[in-house]
């Protein structure tokens, strides 16, 4: 008996000595060149900010599709990760006549969202702004 009170005091007391840790506010920051996460941090990439890049491609050919815009790129530990947040493709017709065939096609379109944000990025971790995208939104947060 006094056998599995002593295991269940030592596993009560091991669950609590290492149980998972708090996090606590820090600071909001905005990252363009290469960043680490310091040591005793996390950081929660909330957003990225970039121009559109949206395309749209004039054309008399009812078969041209459009392409696609550029990604928004943002590099993790030097690896690349495609960031979109729409998708869609539109088409609208315009000229001089009432007929198709005097008419051009104006089609836009949009990209699918690759990664997901947020994202969550332990110590050590690097960030930085890639293709299109001049800044990012992070939530730093101390580890208790």
């Amino acid at each position: 008996m006094n056998k599995h009170i002593l295991l269940s005091a030592a596993f009560i007391i091991s669950v609590t000595a290492y149980g998972q840790s708090t996090l606590a506010f820090n600071q909001v920051k905005l990252v363009s060149t290469v960043e680490t996460v310091p040591t005793g941090k996390v950081w929660k990439v909330v957003s990225a900010i970039g121009a559109s890049t949206s395309a749209t491609q004039n054309s008399s050919s009812y078969s041209t599709s459009p392409s696609l815009p550029s990604d928004h790129i943002i590099l993790i530990n030097g690896n690349s990760a495609a960031i979109i947040s729409s998708i869609g493709l539109s088409t609208s017709y315009s000229g001089a006549g009432s007929s198709s065939s005097s008419q051009f096609r104006i089609a836009t379109a949009g990209k699918e969202t690759c990664t997901e944000l947020p994202i969550w990025l332990p110590a050590d971790a690097t960030l930085a702004a890639g293709s299109n995208v001049s800044l990012i939104s992070v939530i730093e947060f101390d580890v208790n």
